[in-house]
């Protein structure tokens, strides 16, 4: 039962899972733990929430395409159906915009 949840045993949970998956899984699990908790607080299952400290999360992993890999996908996007394609990974390479970012552009000419 939920009312059984207490410090201790979350912390239990979370020393168990940092063995199985990464940190980052562990701090997404415990964050809809943590939403699930405040809620049962909420309509009165609890009367208050336990404690909970996250793993750290690791950094955002960086990778960049080799020069074999972006020749590739240069020459595929060239060949491809979509006129548009080439164009928009030539800017996306060349300027690290994400895909909302370049979805959302609008032509302003200058005046």
């Amino acid at each position: 039962p939920i009312r059984h949840l207490t410090e201790e045993r979350i912390a239990q949970y979370e020393a168990a899972r940092i063995g199985e998956v990464s940190p980052y899984t562990v701090c997404n699990e415990l964050s809809v733990l943590r939403h699930a908790l405040h809620l049962a607080r909420k309509w009165g299952y609890l009367e208050r929430v336990p404690a909970m400290e996250f793993p750290k999360k690791p950094e955002g992993r960086k990778r960049y395409l080799t020069e074999e890999e972006l020749t590739r996908l240069l020459e595929a996007c060239a060949t491809s159906r979509n006129p548009y394609l080439l164009a928009i990974v030539v800017l996306t390479v060349n300027t690290g915009m994400r895909k909302r970012e370049i979805l959302t552009m609008t032509w302003e000419p200058w005046i």
